[in-house]
């Protein structure tokens, strides 16, 4: 029986990389940029729509440029232009995109010490 499963690689569409089920190595990357991404923004409450689709992005743009990196380390051959191109293009979008998210992590709030005492004697 044939199977309908389809390889990722840094040329799949995003729209590839959204229908991954969870369990292999490449949806436990997104998982991880995805929850990495969101925390330094806060956590999942602190996060709109479309820093969501930021996170996405950036997510799908980290795993492509691990792949392509993997690509480079790989080959005895002269790597293609095209390759060196597509790999400087994702680069490029992956800062931009998170320019557009800040750069910068939010530090949560932590209870003051007074806060902490009086919860730990309640």
């Amino acid at each position: 029986m044939a199977k309908n499963h389809h390889s990722i690689g840094c040329h799949s569409q995003s729209e590839s990389f959204q229908r991954l089920d969870g369990r292999g190595r490449i949806a436990r990357r997104l998982k991880a940029v995805t929850s990495d991404l969101t925390a330094a923004l806060g956590g999942p409450e602190g996060v709109t729509p479309q820093q969501k689709l930021i996170i996405d992005q950036c997510a799908v743009q980290t795993v492509r440029l691990t792949m392509l990196a993997n690509a480079f380390l790989v080959s005895d051959e002269q790597v293609p232009l095209e390759t060196e191109r597509r790999y400087a293009w994702h680069s490029n979008a992956l800062v931009r995109n998170l320019v557009k998210l800040g750069l910068h992590q939010v530090a949560k709030s932590e209870p003051s010490l007074s806060d902490y005492l009086s919860g730990r004697r309640a």
